[in-house]
C-alpha cells in the first residue's frame, strides 16, 4: 500500500533550480525515481550533494557534505513550509524553508548555524 509522506511531497514540490542574484551559490532539486536529489554548489565547489527518499512516515537524506563519506539524515516537516533534516553523527542539521518565490537553506553543525542562503527560483 502506498502512503502519503508529507516531507517527501514537500521536496517534490521544490523541484527546480534556485540561484543567488548576486552570488555564485546555486541549488538544484530534481526527481530521482520516487525520491529527490539535491545539489548545492558555490561556484565550482560542491557544498552538499545527496538523495532523499521515504523512510517509514519520514524521509531520509543521504548527503555528502565536503567529506569523503556520506551522512544519513532523517527528517520531517517542522511546519507546512519548513523541512528539517538531522544527523546524530556528525551532528548536522539542514533546514529548507519555502518562502514566496524563493527557498531558504541553512546548515548547522553542533546546533550552531554555519551557512544560510536565500535562493530565488531561477
Amino acid at each position: 500500500m502506498i502512503s502519503r509522506i508529507p516531507a517527501l511531497e514537500f521536496l517534490q514540490r521544490l523541484v527546480g533550480s534556485y540561484a543567488e542574484l548576486a552570488g555564485p551559490v546555486k541549488l538544484r532539486v530534481w526527481r530521482c525515481g520516487y525520491g529527490v536529489a539535491i545539489d548545492l554548489t558555490e561556484g565550482q565547489k560542491t557544498i552538499l550533494c545527496g538523495v532523499a527518499g521515504a523512510f517509514n512516515q519520514d524521509i531520509e537524506y543521504f548527503v555528502q557534505i565536503g567529506l569523503p563519506n556520506v551522512t544519513r539524515t532523517t527528517g520531517r516537516l517542522a511546519n507546512k513550509s519548513t523541512l528539517c533534516l538531522v544527523a546524530a553523527e556528525p551532528p548536522v542539521e539542514f533546514r529548507f524553508t519555502k518562502a514566496t518565490g524563493s527557498l531558504l537553506v541553512s546548515i548547522a553543525f553542533n546546533g550552531e548555524e554555519k551557512a544560510s542562503y536565500a535562493l530565488p527560483a531561477a
